[in-house]
């Protein structure tokens, strides 16, 4: 459709333009899934070095670590999966120069600098901090992230980077002596063209991997060790 069809816009009307706070309410629907997207990139802080953006999904633990840096104006991150946390923890980072951009579009008690003068009616006033964009949280789910988030930091984030990706490499090195090499990356996750059909195998030998559009995908963290690459790499070579 033509912009001149468009129903909801009158002909000849002037394009509206668009405010940063236009492009974070954007960012933020996007992130929460609230319609079809692109994956969502970090982008780098205004007056620093730029870099090339990258997935935070790709390289969560990468990524962890740019968030704590406080490298970019925005991070959204689910806390299942690399964050060992339960199901229904997720979280936000803001910079505070970039808070004046976002609009919080679900505002409610929990956003509001005094919690308890908000409990009826509108927010009087936003949070000073980032808090201003939570929503009530599951309880539980962040009891549990607490605990694991703890952990991670104990470990440290760059021990964690390491340990994955020297088990990721070992798994990449095993997969070309046995002439089924993976797709070529330094990513904690590794994907081995045309191996699918052996997830129901390796299943049954104790290893668990996904089958994913007729590839293999293996995907290693701190509570995974050099011999469950060896297993696995053991079970594909039979």
């Amino acid at each position: 459709m033509r912009r001149s069809e468009d129903p909801l816009r009158p002909a000849g009307a002037a394009r509206r333009v668009r405010t940063p706070r236009d492009r974070a309410r954007r960012l933020l629907l996007r992130a929460v899934g609230r319609r079809p997207h692109r994956r969502l990139r970090g982008r780098p802080r205004r007056g620093r070095r730029a870099r090339r953006p990258y997935p935070l999904r790709r390289h969560p633990v990468r990524g962890l670590a740019a968030a704590v840096r406080g490298e970019w104006d925005f991070t959204v991150a689910g806390g299942y999966k690399y964050l060992l946390c339960p199901r229904g923890a997720s979280f936000l980072t803001v910079t505070e120069e970039a808070q004046d951009a976002l609009l919080p579009i679900h505002a409610g008690w929990v956003n509001g600098e005094d919690l308890w003068v908000n409990s009826y009616g509108p927010v009087r006033e936003l949070a000073r901090s980032a808090r201003r964009f939570d929503e009530p949280p599951a309880f539980p789910s962040y009891h549990g992230a607490a605990r694991s988030l703890a952990l991670l930091e104990e470990i440290g984030i760059e021990r964690i980077e390491a340990h994955d990706k020297a088990l990721a490499a070992r798994f990449r090195a095993g997969l070309v002596e046995l002439g089924r090499p993976a797709v070529a990356d330094d990513s904690t996750v590794v994907g081995i063209p045309g191996l699918g059909d052996r997830a129901d195998a390796l299943r049954e030998a104790g290893v668990l991997l996904s089958a994913r559009a007729g590839n293999l995908r293996a995907s290693f963290h701190l509570y995974n060790s050099a011999a469950d690459v060896d297993r696995a790499l053991e079970v594909l070579a039979g």
